[in-house]
């Protein structure tokens, strides 16, 4: 499956940004699973690296809102999908450049498949 929010909203605050987020993951048969997030990122800054230098750590609760295809029936599971980011760092001026980030997700989605 393949991760990429396709609709981000940022408010800034702080210590970095509050966000919602619409996120389509899709399978290499083309079914999606649909998600709606919302969470916080906190920057810190990376003096060493230069001016405007920041990690980012998002976390999030995330849950299920629909499906295509063979996930047509997908459903949110017992809880809210939690997940935390690490991102690489990355300039703050140069917005263009995405860094890589790693991640952890737990909980679960009701595929909606028959027993």
């Amino acid at each position: 499956m393949t991760y990429f929010a396709q609709a981000l909203t940022l408010v800034p605050t702080a210590t970095g940004f509050d966000y919602t987020a619409v996120d389509v993951q899709t399978a290499a048969d083309g079914s999606e699973i649909h998600l709606f997030g919302v969470g916080s990122a906190v920057l810190t800054p990376r003096p060493d690296l230069g001016a405007g230098w920041f990690e980012a750590v998002w976390d999030g609760e995330w849950t299920v809102t629909g499906g295509t295809g063979r996930f047509a029936n997908v459903k949110p599971g017992t809880g809210p999908i939690i997940l935390e980011m690490v991102q690489e760092p990355f300039d703050l001026f140069d917005p263009i450049t995405l860094r890589p980030f790693t991640y952890t997700k737990t909980g679960d989605i009701d595929l909606g498949k028959k027993k």
